[in-house]
């Protein structure tokens, strides 16, 4: 009985290996990120107005993206598009926006994929801070690449700081 037990947990170990199920050997990792966003806004797309109140609101504005950073001492470039909407009182700095439709087209290393997602934050004082959430596909196929950002209203660069959750552990 023991020798027919042993067949079936090799049979069922090939099995898993032939169906690329992961392996102890994958075990999922995260990969500390840090990057440098410069944005560029295209101001004849969508709408910008001031309310009565002197809260400026801006739609679906088209921004186009220079990112470059570091992951695990690797560098890593990419360009990417996105749609940004915002609602910040003038005379504050305060308010609050997101991105959506976000795209990043990046080489890192010898890997190449695209992140998409989106982004959210809160301006105090002109001082934005806000978190980000984009999947891989490509290369990049089953990663998460989240973290947290910080800029000044109207700058047009952005910090970051992340990770990427593989869940292969590549």
């Amino acid at each position: 009985m023991r020798f027919v037990s042993m067949i079936t947990l090799a049979a069922v170990t090939l099995l898993a290996m032939a169906a690329g199920l992961p392996s102890a050997g994958n075990a999922a990792t995260d990969t500390v990120v840090t990057a440098t966003s410069t944005v560029a806004l295209d101001f004849t797309t969508g709408r910008i107005w001031e309310d009565d109140e002197g809260v400026q609101h801006g739609r679906g504005i088209v921004l186009t993206y220079q990112v470059s950073g570091e992951a695990e001492g690797i560098p890593f470039t990419g360009t990417g598009t996105g749609e940004i909407s915002w609602n910040t009182e003038l005379a504050t700095g305060n308010g609050d926006g997101f991105t959506k439709k976000d795209v990043y087209e990046i080489t890192w290393g010898d890997l190449s994929g695209t992140f998409s997602g989106h982004a959210s934050w809160t301006a105090t004082g002109g001082q934005n801070e806000g978190t980000f959430v984009h999947i891989g596909r490509g290369d990049f196929r089953q990663m998460k690449w989240e973290g947290s950002f910080t800029g000044a209203i109207g700058s047009v660069v952005t910090e970051s700081v992340g990770q990427i959750h593989d869940a292969h552990g590549r």
